[in-house]
């Protein structure tokens, strides 16, 4: 199927994977190349203990340069080595997808590439944008770009035939076992799609709500 969707933004990913034997070369490698403007946070590291992380876990922090806000990334023990759990802003309130990617990226090459070359690691770092015909298999995109396009969008699918075709989406997906949340669904109708915010999201919450209880009834039979 051709790829007719816009893409959306998303936040990306970052995972260190290599041998359980070589991890404390690579903690060790990281805060060697945490240099200016990284740093490795010590003290962020010392709450992340108190509250119980594992001593696994590694805390970095960035100062604010041009095209760059100031934020502190988190890195904790995945199952084959390590990855980025989150990024927090530091001096405001919240970060955009291009502004958390930048950081991220940043820090994959200052930092990460460099350490997990010396610690025998690598790193692999998921792309920026998302297309459902890279996420959906054919037959549910298919229903819910049946459903999209057809949909009366200004009543989402109250209408009969809507309704039809929007629960012939969610079984399809439910059958599939198709791995979509609610808010990258109600992101791509409305930014992908052109429907209304509102709408999107009603939509999306009705769409978890049904797989909830497909997969409950599922479990009951």
């Amino acid at each position: 199927m051709p790829k007719v969707s816009k893409p959306i933004e998303v936040f990306q990913d970052l995972h260190l994977r290599g041998p359980a034997s070589a991890l404390g070369a690579l903690h060790r490698s990281l805060k060697e190349q945490a240099v200016s403007p990284w740093r490795f946070a010590t003290e962020k590291v010392d709450q992340l203990r108190a509250m119980g992380e594992e001593g696994d876990a590694l805390a970095f922090e960035r100062a604010q340069t041009p095209g760059f806000e100031a934020a502190g990334l988190v890195l904790l023990p995945a199952s084959d080595g390590m990855e980025v759990v989150n990024i927090i802003p530091l001096s405001v309130d919240e970060l955009s997808y291009g502004a958390y990617n930048a950081i991220l990226q940043d820090f994959a090459s200052q930092v990460a590439v460099p350490a997990a070359k010396a610690a025998g690691y690598r790193v692999d770092l998921s792309g920026d944008t998302l297309q459902l015909e890279d996420e959906l298999p054919p037959k549910v995109l298919e229903a819910l770009r049946k459903f999209s396009v057809t949909a009366n969008r200004s009543t989402g699918a109250s209408h009969p035939r809507d309704q039809e075709r929007w629960f012939d989406f969610i079984i399809q997906a439910h059958r599939s076992g198709a791995k979509l949340d609610a808010s990258t669904l109600a992101r791509w109708l409305s930014e992908s799609e052109g429907w209304p915010e509102d709408g999107a999201r009603d939509l999306a919450a009705e769409y978890e709500r049904s797989r909830e209880l497909l997969v409950r009834f599922s479990e009951s039979e």
